[in-house]
């Protein structure tokens, strides 16, 4: 069952709807090393690695996301498009960002 879930996660990552994978190629270490400007105004931000992402929290440059759910669930259009995920489909992204 969890190898479905991951399989799911890693599908909604990948796909051109969410656009993860436009900051975090899946070759390498999921970061392409580059600078983003994440809040209007502000300083840009190296693309972090999403290896052993699950261990790394609290999330985003400033650390105001507790969890994967929270970052995943509050920053759409700051990290990717998740707005138009259901509940499921953003727990299987969890789900697959911890597998990493």
């Amino acid at each position: 069952m969890r190898r479905c879930v991951i399989a799911r996660g890693r599908a909604i990552f990948e796909s051109s709807e969410a656009q993860c994978t436009s900051c975090h190629p899946k070759e390498g270490d999921y970061a392409d090393r580059m600078v983003h400007a994440l809040t209007p105004g502000g300083g840009g931000f190296d693309t972090p690695s999403l290896r052993y992402v699950s261990g790394t929290a609290p999330y985003f440059h400033d650390g105001r996301y507790a969890s994967l759910e929270d970052l995943i669930e509050k920053c759409d259009g700051v990290m990717g498009r998740t707005k138009q995920l259901s509940a499921d489909q953003k727990t299987d992204l969890a789900t697959f960002l911890r597998s990493l």
